[in-house]
């Protein structure tokens, strides 16, 4: 690949890109994600031309990671009057089955993929009473099939993107009619 940006996953975009693999290799210790339509930040050092723009086909890496969760999100909904009719909890999906999971992913659009705040964060390890390891760092993405979102939460090493081509200029601001 051209381009080879390590650990600079807050200058790279991939919402409304489309997830065209998820695999895990619990062999090599990697997650190895593969999208279209993920926007390189102006402020990646990988990326000449001073504004945000998109990418051909991205390969990441994520080195060493360790699935915190994933959790098919629950939901409430109200009425016109606010009034709550139903409540469904977020569902943990059983580790075993996190493969058959991800290949579900391939083809769908993220909602959401980044580096979450660290209250989230925070939040999170406090209902879960799990530990985050130092030196490690979080990546959250959001997948929506169908009627239903995932939520992946996972903690990292090292993460390598690499891509061939830069594509046209990405627009991230608000239209203006």
């Amino acid at each position: 690949m051209r381009y080879k940006s390590i650990d600079e996953l807050n200058s790279i975009s991939l919402t409304d890109a489309r997830m065209k693999s998820f695999e895990m290799s619990e062999e090599n210790n990697v997650i190895t994600l593969a999208v279209e339509g993920a926007v390189v930040l102006a402020g990646n050092s990988q990326n000449e031309y001073y504004a945000d723009k998109y990418t051909d086909l991205m390969q990441i890496r994520f080195l060493k990671p360790v699935i915190e969760a994933i959790l098919l999100e629950g939901h409430k909904y109200y009425d016109a009057n606010d009034t709550l009719i139903e409540q469904v909890p977020d569902i943990q999906i059983a580790p075993d089955e996190y493969k058959k999971i991800m290949k579900k992913f391939e083809e769908q659009y993220i909602f959401y993929g980044g580096i979450p705040k660290e209250k989230v964060v925070q939040d999170y390890v406090n209902q879960t009473g799990l530990n985050k390891t130092d030196g490690m760092n979080c990546y959250q993405m959001i997948i929506d099939i169908e009627e239903d979102s995932y939520v992946v939460s996972f903690y990292y090493e090292k993460a390598i993107a690499e891509w061939e081509h830069f594509l046209n200029k990405a627009n991230m601001g608000s239209v203006q009619i």
